[in-house]
């Protein structure tokens, strides 16, 4: 149910929607989804366009979420959607070189090598990847197959490597199960849990029967 700010009579009066919605909400919550849509398409665009390093799509898509948190009237009250306007400012900031704290990377130990750790997101791309080459092994491919089936996956996907330019290889695989087979027995376990179902998935995209 919407609720209306009260502003003594000047102006048009603010409606602010509740977290409980009612029919009679209906037609503002489309209108709202419908603004919060266009702009995450805009931002979605950009990234179609394989220009991942643009920060202005991100900022677009903290925008929307923004603008949408804020029709509510309890995300103003509480202001829950401020997390969300710092990380934009943050992003701003950045093209002007400031480097807000969140931005700045959490200093942790390096493996061998001095190499530091990758991003959450790339190890458990990684992590997918391994457990697929050794599913597709047990398929009785070689390694070499396996690894150049999952390599072509994740170029057909738009995925490109942590450093440097070009695209993901069969070499690049290999180097990822190598490091792989390096950890020690329960972190190979525990990765092997976590992706189980995911890896077993992959198979099925790669290998359609």
């Amino acid at each position: 149910m919407s609720s209306n700010v009260q502003n003594s009579g000047r102006g048009p009066v603010a409606s602010f929607l509740t977290e409980s919605l009612s029919s009679d909400d209906l037609e503002q919550i489309n209108d709202v989804l419908a603004a919060l849509f266009v702009d995450l398409r805009k931002a979605s665009q950009r990234y179609k366009n394989k220009d991942f390093s643009d920060r202005n799509a991100t900022l677009i898509a903290l925008g929307a979420a923004s603008r949408f948190l804020m029709q509510f009237r309890a995300a103003l009250d509480e202001q829950l959607h401020l997390p969300l306007m710092n990380l934009s400012s943050a992003l701003i900031a950045l093209s002007n070189n400031d480097v807000a704290p969140i931005l700045k990377p959490t200093l942790t130990a390096a493996p061998k090598g001095g190499r530091a750790l990758a991003a959450a997101d790339r190890q458990w791309l990684v992590g997918v990847a391994v457990a697929t080459v050794g599913r597709l092994r047990w398929t009785g491919l070689r390694d070499r197959e396996a690894q150049k089936v999952v390599a072509a996956t994740l170029v057909r996907l738009g995925i490109t490597p942590a450093r440097g330019t070009g695209q993901i290889t069969a070499r690049t695989v290999k180097e990822w199960w190598r490091s792989h087979q390096r950890q020690p027995a329960g972190d190979r376990r525990r990765l092997g849990r976590r992706t189980r179902g995911i890896g077993a998935s992959a198979i099925g995209r790669c290998c359609p029967s």
